[in-house]
C-alpha cells in the first residue's frame, strides 16, 4: 500500500503564524539517516544535517506531499484559494546541499554510549554520528511554510538494533542502516518547542 501522508488543520501559535501535524500512514514520521556530519548553532538551537540521499529522497518527497495538501486546503484553512504553484513558490525546502536544516532542543538527547548522555552545553559544534530525526509539524506564516524537522537522538561515532522507541534510547549501531519513511513508529509530543519560530 502506498504511504499516505495527513495533514492536521492549523493550529494558531501568534499572530500570522500557525502549525499542523503531520503524520505517515497514522503514525509520527521518524527517519533514523546513516552515520554523518552535524554542525550546531547552539545559539539558535538549529543544526545542519548530512544526509544520504535515500533519506534525501524521503524527506523530498513528504515536501511535495506537504505542498500539495496545502494548496488542496488552501481555502478551509486560510479562508482563500492558493494554487499548486503558488504554494510551491511560497515553500521553504529544508534540504540545502545535501544538508537537512533542522533543530534541536532539550527533549533532543546526544549520546556517547547507550547509558551516557552527553549535556547540550558540552557538545562540540561539529561531530559524526547516527541521528534520528522526527518530523513534528508544517509552519505557516504570513509570507512562508516550512516542515520543520527536528533530531530527536543523536550518538556520536557509533553501531546497532530494535524498534524506535524515543522515551529509550532508540539508536540503532548499524552505521549502513537507515530507516525510511516505509519504517514509522513512536510516541507523540510537540507543542512546548514551538514557542520561538524562525524561517531558516
Amino acid at each position: 500500500m502506498s504511504p499516505i501522508l495527513n495533514v492536521y488543520n492549523p493550529v494558531k501559535i501568534q499572530d500570522g503564524v500557525f502549525y499542523s501535524k503531520v503524520i505517515l500512514n497514522d503514525e509520527d514520521i521518524i527517519i533514523q539517516v546513516k552515520k554523518n556530519k552535524v554542525i550546531l548553532d547552539k545559539t539558535n538551537n538549529k543544526a545542519l544535517l548530512d544526509i544520504d540521499s535515500k533519506t534525501r529522497k524521503d524527506i523530498a518527497w513528504i515536501g511535495e506531499e506537504v505542498i500539495k495538501e496545502t494548496s488542496k486546503n488552501s481555502e478551509s484553512w486560510f479562508g482563500k484559494n492558493i494554487s499548486l504553484d503558488d504554494c510551491k513558490t511560497l515553500y521553504r525546502d529544508c534540504i540545502d546541499d545535501k544538508k537537512l536544516k533542522c533543530f534541536y532542543d532539550e527533549n533532543s538527547n546526544f549520546y556517547e554510549n547507550k547509558n551516557d548522555s552527553i549535556e547540550h552545553s558540552n557538545l562540540p559544534d561539529e561531530m559524526l554520528g547516527i541521528a534520528i530525526i522526527k518530523c513534528c509539524v508544517i509552519i505557516f506564516t504570513k509570507t512562508a511554510f516550512y516542515v520543520r524537522w527536528e533530531i530527536s537522538q543523536f550518538k556520536i561515532k557509533t553501531n546497532c538494533e530494535e524498534k524506535l522507541n524515543l522515551i529509550e534510547y532508540s539508536i540503532r549501531d548499524l552505521e549502513e542502516h537507515n530507516i525510511s519513511i516505509e519504517d514509522f513508529n513512536i510516541e507523540n509530543r510537540l507543542k512546548e518547542k514551538l514557542k520561538n519560530i524562525s524561517l531558516f
